[in-house]
């Protein structure tokens, strides 16, 4: 009898436990994926009819954008959802005592998605995107950076997050790369902005 009553209560307590277990989060200790030919296919595990509802679900940070047109038809008013700021956190955590990690930013507009996959492994820094051109990215840095500054007549607070390999580079830096459309001549120091960040912070 007591056996039985064990077997019973264990069965229980599984189905619990799988009724309640979420999936894993997209989010640490992933390593970049690479075909034989060498070219990135992280991407690959994002199968078709993906939402945003699925990327929040699987531990990316979200940026999900609904336009919609102003009287003259144009898409200029929108709304907005964001989540998964936790998970930018537990990357930034990891990164900064030197631990592999791994982020996926889903950015979603009008219901299609846009991706960046953003890697710490080996102290280095690197990114993948994927949009309507394809994929793109993966060059090295040395540092993810906040960079903040002061913008406008109302002296607002402001940041830039960026990946680069320089110390020396400020906010002034990346922001008259913006004004001039030419980051070569104005900084002379390689950055990619992470302009999802403009979401959040």
């Amino acid at each position: 009898m007591k056996k039985a009553v064990f077997s019973i209560f264990l069965a229980v307590v599984t189905v619990l436990v799988c009724a309640c277990s979420k999936p894993e989060p997209v989010g640490l200790a992933r390593l970049p994926q690479k075909g034989e030919d060498g070219a990135y296919i992280g991407f690959n595990d994002i199968p078709d009819g993906y939402t945003a509802d699925d990327a929040l679900a699987d531990g990316c940070l979200l940026i999900d954008i609904t336009q919609k047109p102003n009287e003259y038809g144009v898409n200029v008013e929108d709304t907005r959802r964001t989540g998964g700021y936790e998970y930018w956190l537990a990357f930034k955590s990891a990164a900064e005592a030197n631990i592999d990690a791994f982020l996926r930013i889903a950015y979603f507009i009008d219901g299609v998605g846009y991706y960046h996959d953003l890697y710490h492994t080996n102290g280095k820094y690197f990114m993948y995107e994927l949009n309507e051109y394809g994929i793109s990215g993966g060059k090295e840095f040395k540092y993810l950076r906040r960079l903040d500054g002061i913008v406008g007549p109302q002296k607002k607070e402001d940041c830039y997050y960026v990946l680069t390999d320089s110390l020396e580079l400020t906010y002034r830096d990346v922001e008259w790369s913006y004004i001039s459309s030419n980051f070569e001549t104005v900084t002379k120091i390689p950055f990619k902005w992470l302009g999802f960040m403009i979401y959040f912070e």
